[in-house]
């Protein structure tokens, strides 16, 4: 049954719409790409590696998308594991409960769910020499279960303990447009890139008003909440992408890069996406609604629910869980959310004409959407040994999901390439993984004059 119940709960995650921009030769790479990354692939990365040509002067994305889909307690295996498991045994092989192995699955924060689609608009995204225009539509859905629901659900309530009850939701969509450019200096290349945010819809609990607490004394239970819930539509704002890539010197090649600096979304005021795109194409729908729900329950004992002879007064649901919810109204109140930071190094050796080394630590400024204040090491290596048939494998430590491990290939031929990625997050194989990401794209390469560097 535990396994029934918690994937419904995974693929219903899915199905919110929901690190984006990762094209299939960074899957593959496991997101050691901060070096190596080329042409319009390179923006959102380090827009200094426009500066290095590979193999083609221009390239036109014809298509590329990429899916991902994880949660931060359960893979197949746990599934397995604990699917009709009694929980009150002791496990014979660490002599310990087998429910405190499960609830140590859902760490100290609660079970998170994750899920990302990402789409580069096809014949749009286009990079010609050092410059390049890519147009990114993304749709991200982030949920935490906080985990004082699974201590209540599985050790009961304990006695003056304040339960943090608290739900996170974020679910957004928007379109990433960029315009970057490298240009050389002495050391190698510098590139920036101007990001404009394209908001397409906004809903979530906000934060900062959002909480609730539920106790248990001696004698009575008490709780109580409010969660501001905002769903909007249109919003807008702006970034910048900086890099800097080293000259190759004895196949060794350095980058580092910030990404999404100063990138915040304003919701909730008349812009072109909400009044030419949503209302243009029919949906009829208001522009923002806020809605702040609220309950109470105040000293609930027994006295309250079994009256004593001389109280006549008939208590009813009502009275006991007080409830309400209030329309917020939005016309003043925009806001913005912020699109996470990120900061990137890394290095690359060409072994020989046919293998090369790369080498990444990354690490975002907060815990939200898919950046986590969290450092990641990702090392991998790309093999060509036919220029028609690259390879790619890679393995990551740290940052969301603690361990990664990835594989892709190209098939390329003439003017044409497509690229695949796979990667399993939280885990090195299918069945012990807690996370899938794959990506796939196609792209056409067109004017094959080498830019001497």
């Amino acid at each position: 049954m535990i396994r029934y119940i918690f994937t419904l709960l995974i693929i219903s995650s899915a199905l919110l719409h929901s690190q984006t921009g990762r094209d299939p030769r960074a899957v593959g790479l496991a997101g050691a790409y901060t070096t190596v990354s080329r042409n319009y692939q390179a923006v959102g990365w380090n827009p200094a590696n426009l500066y290095w040509n590979d193999d083609a002067r221009i390239k036109v994305n014809l298509g590329a998308l990429r899916f991902r889909l994880s949660n931060s307690a359960f893979s197949l295996s746990d599934l397995n594991r604990y699917n009709d498991a009694d929980l009150e045994e002791i496990n014979p092989y660490t002599n310990r409960p087998i429910k405190d192995e499960f609830l140590e699955l859902f760490g100290e924060k609660g079970w998170n769910f994750y899920s990302g689609i990402s789409f580069l608009t096809p014949l749009v995204s286009i990079s010609r020499d050092n410059q390049a225009y890519t147009a990114d539509m993304q749709f991200i859905s982030s949920a935490t279960l906080p985990r004082a629901f699974v201590d209540i659900l599985f050790n009961e309530n304990q006695v003056n303990i304040n339960y943090d009850l608290t739900l996170q939701l974020e679910m957004i969509g928007l379109i990433k447009h960029s315009f970057a450019m490298a240009l050389p200096v002495d050391a190698g290349a510098f590139g920036l890139s101007i990001n404009y945010l394209q908001g397409i819809y906004y809903l979530g609990m906000d934060p900062d008003s959002s909480r609730t607490f539920f106790r248990t004394d001696t004698a009575t239970v008490s709780a109580a909440g409010e969660y501001l819930f905002r769903q909007t539509y249109g919003g807008n704002g702006v970034g910048l992408d900086i890099g800097f890539s080293s000259k190759p010197v004895g196949g060794w090649q350095f980058s580092i890069a910030l990404n999404n600096l100063f990138s915040n979304i304003e919701w909730n005021k008349p812009t072109y996406t909400y009044h030419n795109i949503i209302r243009g194409a029919g949906f009829d729908v208001k522009r923002a609604e806020y809605t702040k729900y609220w309950y109470r329950i105040d000293d609930l004992g027994p006295e309250t629910l079994i009256p004593i002879a001389s109280d006549t007064t008939k208590r009813t649901t009502n009275d006991i869980f007080i409830r309400g919810k209030v329309e917020i109204l939005p016309e003043s109140s925009p806001f913005k959310v912020k699109y996470p930071t990120l900061f990137r190094a890394g290095l690359s050796k060409k072994l020989n004409e046919e293998v090369t080394f790369i080498a990444d630590i990354s690490t975002g400024f907060e815990d939200r959407f898919f950046a986590k204040a969290n450092w990641l090491f990702a090392t991998a290596v790309e093999i060509v040994r036919s220029p028609r048939f690259p390879v790619r494998v890679g393995i990551a430590y740290g940052g969301p999901d603690y361990r990664q491990m990835s594989f892709g290939f190209g098939l390329h031929w003439g003017i044409f390439a497509f690229d695949y990625g796979m990667a399993f997050h939280d885990g090195f194989k299918m069945n012990t993984a807690k996370g899938i990401e794959v990506a796939l794209g196609l792209q056409l390469k067109l004017s094959r004059i080498r830019k001497e560097i």
